[in-house]
Formats: C-alpha cells, sequence, structure tokens
C-alpha cells in the first residue's frame, strides 16, 4: 500500500484494510517508515550514475499573503540533490544547504564508488570530477551517449517511461 500510494498511508486506514486496532496500525506504519529509511551504511553505486539537484517547495502563488517572499526563482525552496544508479535503478537523495561545488561534489564522492562513469547537467559545480560526461542543456543537448534520465524522474517530471520503478535507499 504504501509503495502505490502517492502520500503515504493514514494509520486509520491501515487499521481498516488490515484488521487491526489504529494503534497497532501506528505502530506499525512508524516502523516500517524508518526501515525505509536511507541507509548510510549502504555500498557506494558501481555506476554508471546520473546526479542532478533541484528546488522543492511550493509555487509563491500558492502561499498565504502573509508568507509569501514577493522574490522569484528557488528563494524559500530547498535544495535537493540525487543520484540514481543507472544498472541498480536505486536512487538516493537528501536535501543540501547549498548548490555549490564542494557540496554537490561531496555528495557524488560519498555515493559513489571510485571509478563509476559520473553523468549531470552542465552544472558548473559538477566540473573536475573524474569520469564525467555531461549534457549541455542551454544548447538544447539532454542525451549524450547513453539515455539521460536523472532525477527529475523519481519526482515524476521526466516523460520517459521506465521499464523498472527505481528504489530508495
Amino acid at each position: 500500500m504504501s509503495v502505490t500510494s502517492l502520500k503515504g498511508v493514514s494509520s486509520m486506514k491501515l487499521h481498516r484494510d488490515i484488521g487491526v486496532t489504529q494503534k497497532t496500525a501506528w505502530f506499525m506504519a512508524h516502523r516500517i517508515r524508518e526501515a525505509w529509511g536511507l541507509d548510510d551504511n549502504a555500498p557506494p553505486f558501481a555506476g554508471p550514475v546520473e546526479v542532478d539537484e533541484t528546488y522543492m517547495g511550493g509555487k509563491e502563488k500558492n502561499r498565504h499573503a502573509s508568507q509569501k517572499l514577493h522574490v522569484s526563482g528557488p528563494s524559500g525552496k530547498v535544495a535537493v540533490v540525487g543520484i540514481k544508479d543507472r544498472e541498480t535503478n536505486e536512487v538516493a537523495a537528501k536535501p543540501v544547504a547549498s548548490t555549490d561545488g564542494p557540496t554537490l561534489k561531496g555528495f557524488v564522492r560519498q555515493n559513489t564508488a571510485k571509478g563509476a562513469e559520473i553523468f549531470t547537467d552542465d552544472h558548473a559545480a559538477y566540473h573536475g570530477l573524474p569520469q564525467h560526461t555531461a549534457v549541455n542543456h542551454s544548447v538544447g543537448e539532454y542525451v549524450t551517449g547513453w539515455r539521460t534520465r536523472t532525477e527529475s524522474r523519481a519526482s515524476g517530471r521526466c516523460s520517459s517511461a521506465a521499464t523498472t520503478a527505481p528504489t530508495t535507499r
């Protein structure tokens, strides 16, 4: 149920579906969510990997008048960087304080094995990574060699269909 639900499953629905008390369902749901959390001891991705960053948060027009920042761009949003192993379809993502070179390169190094091929967009923060290939979106390039399908697919914004759903770690 939690895998097929967009926003998870409430303990009330779970208790009705599996025939336990709401208190038991709440306890079980928390244990399941904890088990599905990020595994800090997971081995790094062997590659090839795709890396991308995005900003998550609501639209300015949808905020209450007292909450509006009256600025454009990513202001008021959280930067999230993600990495996907093309071989295993596993995905790892985390919020980051900034999208500068040291932050993004540190995330890539922490989550990839040495020698792994790395595919990114042309963001300058990725320049200097070993085994790095970039696509240049600013000139209309979206594929270089390999088929490029980054974490935007994990958030449902990519139009290419996948044969298997990515798993998170």
